[in-house]
């Protein structure tokens, strides 16, 4: 007796999105607001335990390699919801059918249509682009906190709570450019995050949350112990760590005569030969006295 093959599963009915078209826009138009703007961007729609009868949020996501994730939305009216739905489209497309959508309608009501095959806007059908946006990590609490205010023009390597923390000079300019003066510091799977968005009051707020990992140089005291303890409850593998600790070939961190973790940039590269031998590359010569 033959097995019937599986059915297909039914496509999920279109939706219909009612949303504010001026803060839409202003929501899609703010994630563009950069020198060099990513072009796809990922639209969800989900139900927050918040947000009651037809109300839903509709989001926005952008990721960068350099600049980490920026995130933003707003809430629309979706009647008959059932489960959330994502989309990744081109972010200018996208930007041009709301903004074209808007100033063609009286009311200043935007209505997205979201179907299997894509999302439309007005009469302009927007096809999935193909990309894949990495989900935004989820950074349960906030740890510290990393005042910018003024001009930086370098890394910025803070003091933290989990250890000396550095983010990198790209991530530091973009922060600025975007006016966030605070950028908070979180942990999440032993790695450390940078979240932030602009300082801004008297309005809702359309500009986007960035998250971005940043470098973590060294572990705090306190951060160390923990780590300690995650290793105690996951044993096995002790003895392949230890032989791989004894590998000369293992990579290591760059040590001290004494055997300290170097923690200071080693001395550049001078015509004399530098270190003398058997003296740490992070001692400092002592100065000349003059006579």
């Amino acid at each position: 007796m033959s097995v019937p093959p599986p059915s297909e599963p039914e496509p999920e009915p279109p939706l219909r999105l009612r949303a504010d078209g001026t803060v839409l826009a202003a929501c899609v138009a703010a994630l563009l607001s950069v020198p060099t703007a990513v072009m796809a961007v990922e639209a969800m729609v989900v139900r927050s335990i918040g947000q009651g009868g037809d109300y839903v949020w509709l989001g926005f996501v952008t990721y960068d390699a350099h600049r980490g994730w920026e995130r933003n939305g707003l809430a629309v009216e979706a009647p008959g919801i059932g489960a959330g739905r994502r989309i990744v489209v081109d972010l200018r497309e996208l930007s041009d059918a709301i903004s074209a959508h808007v100033l063609a309608t009286a009311g200043r009501t935007c209505t997205i249509e979201w179907r299997a095959d894509g999302l439309v806007v007005g009469d302009r059908l927007l096809a999935p682009c193909g990309t894949t946006v990495p989900p935004v990590p989820e950074v349960p609490a906030v740890r510290d906190s990393v005042y910018l205010g003024g001009s930086y023009y370098g890394d910025v390597t803070v003091e933290s709570e989990e250890g000396r923390i550095r983010i990198p000079a790209a991530l530091v300019a973009h922060l600025l450019q975007r006016g966030a003066a605070v950028a908070e510091l979180g942990i999440l799977d032993g790695d450390v995050y940078v979240v932030a968005q602009s300082e801004r009051r008297g309005e809702a707020s359309t500009d986007p949350v960035i998250v971005a990992p940043v470098d973590l140089l060294m572990w705090s005291d306190e951060s160390v112990h923990s780590e300690f303890q995650e290793r105690r409850r996951h044993r096995g593998g002790e003895v392949e760590q230890l032989l791989a600790a004894l590998d000369p070939k293992t990579p290591g961190s760059p040590t001290c005569v004494g055997g300290s973790p170097c923690t200071r940039r080693c001395r550049p590269r001078s015509p004399t030969p530098w270190p003398p031998p058997g003296r740490c590359p992070c001692a400092r010569p002592s100065p000349r006295t003059r006579r």
